[in-house]
């Protein structure tokens, strides 16, 4: 069996291959990012990096005792309204840091005990990341990769990384499209997340933990509940159980009205208690056998400054 490094090379040059017509995620754009030509993701050849990161504020399984050694790209393909990593994502606050680079901050991250790579937005820059993975197995990383993504992949990413992720964590944000192009500016957006997170499930199965309750392997859904949109949770709870009752599903409460959401009055206030407990209820109808719930007081700890060095309280 091929090693992770051995893997992660060969991934890194179809990766290469898919820049050159860009098409690493749902868009398909097909500009040439080599040439530093710009998509909707408006990210060029070489990766950003924002913050690299012990982060003790992910699902209990990914950050655990000792933190997830979380990596927050810049940029995003996605331009969620309601961002709340606006700065990164909006604005591009970050560095360019080239494989070599970012495979000593991964390696770094294991050294000060991080339980695993959290990818943070990582699809634009998958080819430089496969190449950075490549030289980190070989220098001694070997702690879980997580893909820590918003969904909007291709499947044709997916299959890259088969082998190379250990644990998939992507969002499911909406089961309509029109609500999804509204907010996000994305077209076919349920038909294309359904075929990524199929791609991911098929890849590792349902979540699997060490002794200590530290995430090991598979796939664990996020799904931030909007203001306003029960339909929506109700129509993403139904696709993700028609995958597989056994992914994770973690619902989510924090969300925050941030950077554009106040130019949707519907989604421009907080989530209430009423509307996050139908969400609840609308996930056990849905038969998941493990759900993840957060309690509604903590949704502004979940909020970044990524302008300090520190950007999590």
């Amino acid at each position: 069996m091929a090693s992770k490094s051995t893997k992660a090379v060969t991934a890194a040059r179809k990766a290469k291959d898919m820049m050159t017509s860009c098409r690493l995620c749902a868009h398909g754009c097909g500009v040439d990012r080599e040439k530093n030509e710009k998509g909707k993701c408006l990210s060029g050849a070489e990766m950003e990096v924002a913050s690299c990161l012990l982060h003790f504020g992910e699902e209990p399984f990914i950050s655990a005792a000792k933190g997830s050694g979380a990596i927050f790209f810049s940029h995003c393909n996605l331009h969620c309204a309601y961002c709340q990593n606006y700065q990164i994502s909006h604005m591009g606050i970050g560095s360019e840091l080239c494989p070599a680079e970012l495979s000593r901050e991964m390696l770094a991250l294991q050294a000060k005990g991080a339980h695993n790579i959290n990818l943070v937005t990582p699809t634009h820059y998958i080819p430089g990341i496969l190449e950075s993975l490549a030289t980190a197995f070989e220098s001694g990383l070997n702690i879980p990769i997580v893909y820590n993504t918003n969904g909007y992949d291709s499947p044709q990413t997916i299959d890259l990384l088969d082998g190379v992720v250990d644990i998939y964590l992507p969002d499911f944000k909406y089961g309509v499209d029109s609500v999804a192009s509204k907010y996000s500016q994305c077209d076919k957006y349920v038909e294309n997340t359904t075929k990524s997170i199929g791609a991911m499930f098929a890849q590792t199965g349902g979540l699997t933990v060490d002794a200590s309750g530290v995430a090991k392997r598979g796939t664990i859904v996020r799904h931030l509940v909007l203001p306003g949109h029960h339909k929506n949770t109700a129509t993403v709870l139904k696709i993700l159980a028609n995958i597989s009752r056994e992914i994770t599903l973690s619902l989510m409460s924090q969300y925050q009205p941030a950077f554009r959401s106040g130019l949707f009055p519907e989604i421009s206030e907080t989530l209430s208690k009423e509307e996050y407990s139908l969400a609840i209820g609308l996930a056990r109808q849905a038969g998941f056998r493990n759900i993840l719930v957060q309690p509604l007081a903590s949704a502004g700890n979940y909020v970044p400054d990524f302008g300090n060095k520190q950007p999590f309280v």
